[in-house]
């Protein structure tokens, strides 16, 4: 750049280039900040709330049912076990209470 006329048009350039940059990140940030806030109205609220409840109740039920599933299934291998070991021996079957 030896010439002194394009050393002018490059630091008339670069200016135009900040002055616009500046310009529109200005306008940008104006146009987030007006944004309303949305709120989320009571009644919405309380309504996730209650399904937030409903979700935490049968997640405790499915995991009861899961419990006792794994009670039926231990009980029963026992069952099978002592069968197998002793086939000559009357089929008792003892009562069980249920872990409920």
């Amino acid at each position: 750049m030896s010439d002194p006329s394009q050393t002018v048009l490059v630091v008339a350039t670069v200016a135009i280039a900040a002055v616009s940059a500046t310009t529109i990140a200005k306008g940008w940030r104006k146009r987030i900040e007006k944004r309303p806030t949305t709120t989320m109205p009571d009644a919405i609220e309380e309504r996730l709330a209650r399904i937030e409840n409903a979700v935490d109740v049968i997640a405790v039920e499915v995991e009861r049912i899961s419990e006792a599933q794994r009670f039926s299934a231990r009980l029963d291998a026992e069952r099978e076990t002592r069968r197998v070991a002793n086939p000559a021996a009357p089929a008792r079957e003892a009562r069980v209470v249920t872990p409920h």
